[in-house]
Formats: structure tokens, C-alpha cells, sequence
């Protein structure tokens, strides 16, 4: 028996498609991005060191970033911007001077001369070997100027920020890539059922199509009466 698929049913089909597909590309941005989205392999930490004067303030804030790229290999990048109230202004940072230090151990080290002030800075570096409940510590100095009622200020802060890996990075890689094999097998999954089902609607307009008009008239009719009939019965039942 051919089924005939009335308008009403077919904008039905074409929303669970269009549903079904967007539930496909969500699992594939899932299976691309899966450790930014659970967020289970980045750390952040960050702090605003400031100097008040009697119009406002002005400082810097200092943010710490380590992020897991492999077994046990961290990316880490450390960010400086200006910041101050309304009636200060941030002329910029015109040095910086930084220890990274893993448990009390030296493993990395920078300084930053400006002869211009900049309002931005960042830098990049890797940590290697790292392990659980591994303490990564930033520890520095700025130098920054200020502009207060047009009298320029120039500020020292000192900063520390550290972050502690909650997670042993052999279980993050685990973790990781099973999230990774199950977001596959779904986006598989996903992709195959939409094939499927698209190809059985499509299939079944063609055959619809196929048939003289007169005639896929006479089948909807006949469906339709069917169908009330089976209701008129389910309601007197």
C-alpha cells in the first residue's frame, strides 16, 4: 500500500528533518570543541591590583591561564591590561617582570621594557611534566603610569597568582577521549538516521508525485475516511 502523505504531515517531516539535523551539527561542534565546552581542562585565575587617589583609582589586572593541550603538557599564557575609573586615565604599562614557579622550583622567567606605554600585554609559554595537585605560580612586578587631574602618577604593583591542577592529567586525557569516541558514535549515529529517514520521505514523495493527481486525490480521500471512521469507532468504544 502506498501511503500518501498529506500537507499537513509532510511540514511535519520537514521540522523533525531540519530538527535532526540541527541535532547532528550540535554533536559534531560537541566532538570539535569538547574540551572547551566541559571545561574540565582549562584553569583560570585572575586579580585586579590597584593604587586610589582622591578622584578614583588605576592598577592592572593580572589573569593566569593554563590550559591542557597533551598527556602531560599545559599551555599557559599570561594576560596584563590597564584599568582605572572614570576620572583617572591609564597612560599604560611601561615594565613587567615575572616568575613562573612550580611548587617553590623556577621554570620559567620574563621582562618587558617599554620605552612607550602599552595598555595591553601578553605572553605565552609551556609547562611540561606537569602532575596532580602540581601549585603553578605567577610571581611579578608592573610598573604602570597614570594620569590623575593631569598630574602623572607612576604605580608599582606586585602580583602572585597561582593555580593548583585539580585533575591528573593522564585521567584528563582519559576523560577526553572517551568523551571524544562517544560524541563520534553520536554524530555517526545522527548523520546515518537523517540519511535514512530523509531518503524514506523523499522516496515516498516521489511515488506520490508518480501518480496522476485524480488518483492521489481518490487515495487521500480514501485515507481520510479511514481514519475518521477508525476515530468514530475509537470514540463510541
Amino acid at each position: 500500500m502506498i501511503k500518501i502523505l498529506t500537507k499537513n504531515k509532510k511540514r511535519q517531516y520537514l521540522l523533525l528533518i531540519i530538527a535532526l539535523c540541527l541535532a547532528s551539527g550540535f554533536l559534531l561542534y560537541l566532538l570539535i570543541d569538547l574540551s572547551n565546552i566541559l571545561n574540565f581542562t582549562n584553569y583560570r585565575t585572575e586579580e585586579n591590583y590597584v593604587a586610589g587617589y582622591s578622584p578614583g583609582y588605576g592598577g592592572v589586572n593580572v589573569a593566569f591561564h593554563l590550559d591542557y593541550r597533551r598527556d602531560d603538557t599545559f599551555d599557559s599564557t599570561i594576560y596584563f591590561h590597564t584599568i582605572s575609573s572614570q576620572d583617572v586615565e591609564a597612560i599604560g604599562i611601561t615594565r613587567v617582570d615575572y616568575d613562573i614557579v612550580r611548587d617553590g622550583n623556577l621554570i620559567f622567567f620574563d621582562e618587558f621594557l617599554f620605552s612607550e606605554p602599552v595598555a595591553n600585554l601578553d605572553n605565552f609559554f609551556v609547562v611540561q611534566d606537569v602532575s596532580l595537585h602540581d601549585n603553578i605560580s605567577c610571581i611579578g612586578m608592573i610598573d604602570a603610569k597614570f594620569d590623575v587631574e593631569g598630574i602623572v602618577q607612576n604605580e608599582t604593583f606586585g602580583f602572585s597568582l597561582s593555580i593548583i591542577v585539580p585533575v591528573n592529567p593522564v585521567e584528563i586525557r582519559n576523560s577526553y577521549l572517551l568523551g571524544f569516541i562517544w560524541a563520534e558514535f553520536g554524530v555517526g549515529a545522527g548523520f546515518v538516521f537523517c540519511v535514512g529517514f530523509t531518503y524514506r520521505i523523499v522516496r515516498i514523495w516521489r511515488i506520490e508525485a508518480s501518480f496522476p493527481e485524480e488518483e492521489r486525490k481518490k487515495d487521500r480521500e480514501f485515507f481520510e475516511y479511514i481514519g475518521n471512521n477508525l476515530e468514530t469507532r475509537r470514540k463510541q468504544g
